[in-house]
């Protein structure tokens, strides 16, 4: 996927919601290129399918099973892009 500055209003709301999701708290810092598998966060599925529920309730998208994996998640920067181009 290549890797195409996505908006900051996008960044900000994915960033939001992995702070809730993953209940890091309002001050967490989380970086563009934050790595979410095997990083610092290292989501587990259950953390991966609570995280895809709550894009596509956020963003009005679908997005495909087969699609969920260590591509688009890995790092914020790059499930950002992800979930513009669905939108």
């Amino acid at each position: 996927m290549s890797k195409t500055a996505p908006k900051a209003e996008t960044m900000e709301r994915v960033r939001e919601m992995i702070r809730r999701d993953l209940m890091l708290g309002p001050d967490a810092v989380i970086e563009d290129d934050t790595p979410l598998f095997e990083g610092d966060f290292d989501l587990d599925s259950l953390d991966a399918l609570l995280l895809v529920t709550s894009l596509e309730k956020e963003f009005g998208i679908k997005i495909p099973n087969e699609e969920i994996g260590q591509e688009i998640f890995a790092d914020v920067t790059t499930l950002a892009i992800y979930v513009e181009k669905q939108g």
